[in-house]
C-alpha cells in the first residue's frame, strides 16, 4: 500500500507552474484526507465530499459517482487522497490486484493536464501506477506530451443513447425492439411499472437471488459479484440516491432497473435485470425506465460492455448515439 513521504508536492518540472494548492479556491473540506500518495479507504463519511466534487466536475464517464464508487469499493478497495487542491482516487483491479489511479476530480481541463503527470512522478510507491478511465479530451491533451503514454481501454467505453430514442423506439433500426414491447404488453396486459420503494426493493433483491440460482453460469465469481452489488444497491438505494422501477405482473417482479443522474444532461443505468421467460421483458423495462425514471434527461449512459461479446451485442442492438471512449495514461 502506498505510504506517505515528506516532500513538497508543489515541486514540478522546470518551467511549469504547478496548480495552486487550493485549486479553484480554498478547499478546507479536503483537510480531512491524507496527502497523496498516502490514501484512506472510502467510507460512508465521504459521501458529502465526493458528491460535491462530482457535482462540480460534471463527469460524463459512468464510474464517476459516489454511489458507484461506494458500491464497488468492497472489491476495488477504493481509497482517497488530496493532491494540490483536488481529490485523487485509487482503485485495485479485483482480477489482477494491480492499482490504478482515476483522473483528479476537477472540472478544469488545463489543471488536470498538469496534475496527472505530476501525480505519476510522485507515485513511485504505487506499483506500475497508471491513470485509468481518462476521458478522451484529457487523454488527447496528455498525448501531446513526450513523457506520457496513452492507450485506449476499448472494453471500458460507455454506450450513450439519446433519451428520446429509448423512450419512443422510433424508426427502422429499432423496429424489432418495438415489436418486443408490443408483444409483451399484449401477452401480459396487467403488467405495470412501479417506482422502487423499500418494500419493492426487497422483492427485487429476492428476484435477483432467484435469477442467479437459475442462471446456467451462476457459479461464476463475476456473476455472483454482480448480483451481490445489485442487492447492495437495492438495499441502500435511498441513501445512495439511486432511482428505479420494476415491472410487476400478477403480483410478481419480472424485471427491474436502477440508475442515477450522472450530470445535468445524462442519466446512467446501473443495473437492469429481467426474467427471460417473459418475452419482451427486457425491452419493456428498458423503455419504461427511460420514460419514467430517466424522464427529462437528454442522454442515457448504459455503461460498458467489459469486452463480453453477448453484452456488446445487446448494447449495440439499441444503436447508441456514440461511444464514450476512455483511456489509460502512464509515464512513457
Amino acid at each position: 500500500m502506498p505510504t506517505q513521504t515528506n516532500r513538497d508536492y508543489r515541486q514540478t518540472e522546470p518551467g511549469v507552474e504547478p496548480p495552486a494548492e487550493n485549486g479553484r479556491g480554498s478547499r478546507p473540506e479536503l483537510s480531512g484526507l491524507p496527502e497523496y500518495p498516502q490514501f484512506t479507504p472510502l467510507g460512508r463519511e465521504h459521501k458529502g465530499l465526493l458528491q460535491a466534487a462530482f457535482e462540480e466536475a460534471q463527469p460524463e464517464i459512468s464510474e464517476f459517482t459516489f454511489a458507484y464508487k461506494w458500491i464497488w469499493s468492497s472489491y476495488t478497495h477504493c481509497r482517497l487522497a488530496r493532491f494540490r487542491g483536488a481529490i485523487m482516487l485509487l482503485d485495485e483491479a479485483p482480477a489482477t490486484g494491480k492499482y490504478h489511479l482515476l483522473p483528479p476530480l476537477i472540472a478544469n481541463l488545463e489543471e488536470a493536464v498538469l496534475l496527472i503527470p505530476a501525480a505519476l512522478k510522485e507515485a513511485r510507491d504505487i506499483p506500475a501506477a497508471t491513470f485509468s478511465r481518462v476521458p478522451q479530451a484529457l487523454a488527447e491533451r496528455l498525448a501531446e506530451r513526450n513523457d506520457i503514454s496513452v492507450s485506449e481501454e476499448r472494453e471500458r467505453a460507455d454506450y450513450v443513447y439519446a433519451g428520446e430514442e429509448l423512450r419512443q423506439l422510433p424508426g427502422r433500426l429499432l423496429h424489432g425492439k418495438r415489436n418486443h414491447t408490443q408483444q409483451f404488453r399484449k401477452t401480459f396486459p396487467g403488467a405495470r411499472y412501479r417506482d422502487i420503494n423499500p418494500s419493492l426493493a426487497e422483492e427485487c433483491a429476492e428476484f435477483c437471488r432467484g435469477w442467479l440460482e437459475k442462471h446456467p453460469q451462476g457459479d461464476l465469481p463475476g456473476l455472483r459479484r454482480e448480483v451481490e452489488t445489485t442487492i447492495a444497491m437495492l438495499t441502500n438505494h435511498r441513501w445512495l440516491g439511486l432511482r428505479g422501477g420494476a415491472l410487476v405482473s400478477e403480483g410478481s417482479v419480472v424485471a427491474f432497473a436502477l440508475g442515477e443522474p450522472l450530470n445535468q444532461d445524462t442519466f446512467v443505468t446501473r443495473v437492469e435485470k429481467a426474467d427471460s421467460s417473459f418475452p419482451g421483458a427486457y425491452a419493456v423495462i428498458n423503455q419504461e425506465f427511460a420514460r419514467q425514471t430517466a424522464a427529462g434527461f437528454k442522454w442515457i449512459n448504459r455503461e460498458q460492455d467489459l469486452g463480453l461479446p453477448g453484452l456488446r451485442q445487446a448494447k449495440k442492438s439499441y444503436h447508441p448515439h456514440y461511444l464514450l471512449r476512455k483511456y489509460r495514461v502512464g509515464l512513457a
